[in-house]
């Protein structure tokens, strides 16, 4: 068996006698496991939590989770999130909820703070599949499946971001393991309980993205009922006290929300039923297949690798596993191709199919080099580290041309890459796998933290926010309250720490103010002189348009002061 429980070692062919290479493999075993763990743990932390806070100002859709949980916080009303004086109501409250409490407890929702519960979402995800794989393979898998999961590029995108996504992705993935986990013969009670989870864990989903978790979660449990023909499966979803928890879920909310905003329910038809059927816009059928592809990178080779092993054991072998990672795969593709509109980040629900998979590769390649399957000639050696080199000059040379700034991170990242590549390859080349794959994945990691803690705070487009937010606050009065005006998609208020409220109405904005009552206003220059009609505009300051990076799409931005007539 390639992936039985101790099976598959990255360790070179023994040349001791059997006796005692079997009891050195076993230590040897033992030791490199102790350091892939120490390293992972290490890794987690570089990965997840270094300058979770600075490493990018707060992005276009973390300001919409973060402003309604310090408004939250602020007012004491936690039923109706708010955005600038406007109810936040396109999402469930799960996410304002959760900043909220952390913020709590850590005296502020900053950043960090904001980004603590995802970027921990994560740890936990890559923790869970690393489980996984230890339980269905092998030791070695389990690590692999920790090590993929972490350093997926759609994981490092997601990953540090104040959002909702990975935390559903590991809730939707948790559910799906507590399903197949399942024996077939287990008693009554324990099956209650484990559907009352499973239902309560499907309520939380609802909270946090409306019908999205029991539409990846349900189509694939009934279609394993049915690969099974597991009928008495069926009765699981007779489960009283599980229904009244979704129940809970999907009224209690909405009924609190609709005694303030009778409307509201015209917001959540359009989220729920008008993204399905394309209110909200239309993407291709195809949409997912390259995204499927790209996201899981840089490890998607890998998972190639056992595809057709998988597919064999599922459909003729009649593995039962292997048969429910594809049920699993394939019916939220399906479902989520059906559906008219569509972005990158539903898919993550369906990923962690592809970590497994991914670590099963990495497994399998590293087995045939360790027991000489395959071997790493002086040629091919010789040409991967000549093809290293050229790429980390190719690296360094872009960022020295192109990235005045960033020179010298280039010119880091460049070296770190080619010379712990070229160490790689001779380990490699030298049977000494362990090593190798311990070279390999400092790379990646050396690379990253470099991405983290350089590049990508020098390349944030968003950072003029808040340059903007400081020169507003320098300029105006102090106490004075500043409107936004008509920029309540761009975000800005929420880097305001002075009083501030969001306006898209001239006539709402004139309406409220009296006769010569003055405010400070922040918008695009055009919007802002129409209201000479109303009173008079005096410009205090004006980015214009050519130094906002961050807004690129209309005219200079403004500082203004308006006296209404």
């Amino acid at each position: 068996m390639l992936f039985g429980a101790d099976s598959v070692l990255p360790l070179r062919r023994p040349l001791q006698p059997p006796a005692i290479a079997k009891t050195d493999a076993r230590t040897s075993q033992q030791y490199w496991q102790r350091i892939a763990v120490f390293g992972l743990i290490f890794a987690a932390g570089l990965m997840f939590f270094f300058r979770l806070g600075d490493f990018r100002v707060l992005g276009s859709h973390e300001v919409f989770a973060v402003a309604p949980a310090r408004a939250m916080l602020e007012t004491g009303d936690w039923v109706v999130p708010m955005y600038g004086g406007y109810p936040r109501l396109e999402k469930p409250p799960l996410i304002y909820w959760c900043l909220a409490s952390w913020g709590q407890v850590c005296g502020d929702v900053s950043a960090a703070t904001a980004r603590f519960p995802t970027a921990l979402a994560a740890v936990l995800l890559a923790a869970l599949l690393g489980w996984w794989g230890n339980r269905w393979y092998s030791r070695w898998v389990g690590l692999a499946a920790a090590l993929v999961q972490m350093t997926s590029i759609w994981v490092l995108i997601y990953g540090r971001k104040a959002e909702v996504d990975m935390l559903l992705c590991l809730l939707t993935t948790g559910t799906l393991l507590l399903v197949i986990e399942q024996p077939k013969d287990e008693d009554g009670l324990r099956s209650f309980i484990r559907w009352t989870v499973i239902f309560g864990m499907l309520a939380v989903t609802w909270l946090a993205k409306f019908h999205y978790g029991l539409g990846m979660v349900l189509p694939v449990v009934l279609m394993s009922i049915l690969a099974e023909r597991n009928w008495r499966r069926l009765w699981s979803f007779f489960n009283p006290l599980g229904w009244a928890f979704l129940a809970a879920a999907m009224l209690i909310w909405p009924y609190l929300v609709l005694q303030e905003l009778p409307d509201a329910h015209r917001i959540w038809q359009r989220e729920t039923l008008g993204r399905a059927v394309g209110t909200l816009g239309q993407d291709t059928w195809y949409y997912y297949g390259p995204k499927l592809l790209w996201m899981a990178l840089p490890w998607t080779p890998f998972a190639l690798l056992v595809v057709r092993e998988s597919w064999r054991s599922a459909w003729i072998g009649r593995d039962r596993r292997e048969r429910f990672l594809w049920i699993w795969l394939l019916t939220q593709f399906v479902v989520l191709s059906l559906s008219a509109n569509k972005h990158k980040q539903y898919l993550m629900a369906t990923l962690p199919v592809i970590s497994l998979l991914s670590a099963r590769g990495l497994v399998r390649l590293t087995a045939d080099f360790a027991t000489q399957r395959r071997q790493l000639g002086p040629s091919w050696c010789r040409g991967l580290i000549v093809a290293t080199w050229c790429g980390g000059i190719a690296l360094a040379s872009v960022f020295w041309m192109r990235e005045p700034e960033l020179r010298w991170a280039g010119v880091w990242t460049g070296i770190a890459f080619a010379t712990i590549g070229t160490v790689g390859f001779n380990f490699l080349r030298n049977g000494r796998v362990p090593e190798a794959m311990t070279a390999t994945v400092l790379n990646l990691f050396v690379c990253t933290i470099i991405q983290i803690g350089w590049v990508m705070p020098a390349r944030d487009p968003r950072s003029p926010l808040e340059e903007i937010a400081a020169t507003c606050e320098s300029v105006a009065d102090p106490g004075r309250s500043i409107c936004v005006y008509r920029l309540y998609r761009e975000g800005l208020f929420c880097f305001l720490d002075t009083p501030a409220y969001c306006e898209d109405s001239a006539e709402r904005f004139v309406s409220n103010m009296d006769s010569g009552e003055r405010q400070y206003l922040i918008g695009w220059k055009p919007f802002i002189e129409d209201l000479n009609k109303s009173g008079r505009v005096n410009h205090l300051h004006v980015w214009p348009k050519t130094g906002t990076r961050t807004l690129p799409h209309m005219a200079d931005l403004t500082l203004a002061e308006f006296i209404k007539d």
